[in-house]
């Protein structure tokens, strides 16, 4: 029985070596986000639809919106989900292409959401997303450690 191709880890951003999230999990909601060292460097993403909540990226409580694909490509990787009679889609692009010198200097990666309702029903939908604070720093101790050392 031949497996399909699974990818140990899912680019999101990924910028430079320094600069970079991933996703280590099969889902995009089962694990926050980390760096490539496995350094926890969390997003969390939170579908709104009708009022009801459903968690599609990073770790934690409630509802979770029904994952149906993730393609990785070259540039991108494109995450598909279903809640609430929505769509969502998430591309993460980080256009590192290397006859444009200019544009793969740039310490830029893109976020595309698109929703849509492929029940045909009017929805209302918004989107909820967190960066936490952790993504904007390196360091080999924890915040808390950090903390106590500046006061």
């Amino acid at each position: 029985m031949k497996q399909a191709l699974r990818a140990p880890a899912v680019p999101l951003i990924a910028c430079d070596p320094y600069f970079s999230v991933w996703s280590f999990s099969d889902r995009l909601y089962d694990d926050d986000t980390r760096h490539w060292t496995g350094r926890r460097k969390a997003m969390k993403g939170i579908l709104r639809v009708d009022g009801r909540d459903y968690r599609f990226m990073g770790s934690g409580n409630g509802a979770t919106a029904n994952q149906k694909s993730v393609e990785i490509t070259p540039t991108s990787s494109v995450y598909t989900f279903e809640a609430g009679g929505m769509e969502l889609e998430v591309k993460f692009t980080t256009p590192l292409l290397l006859d444009d010198l200019e544009l793969t200097s740039r310490p830029c990666s893109y976020v595309l959401v698109s929703v849509c309702s492929p029940d045909g029903k009017a929805h209302q939908a918004s989107l909820l997303w967190e960066v936490d604070a952790e993504l904007c720093y390196h360091a080999e101790d924890s915040r808390e450690d950090r903390y106590d050392q500046i006061c």
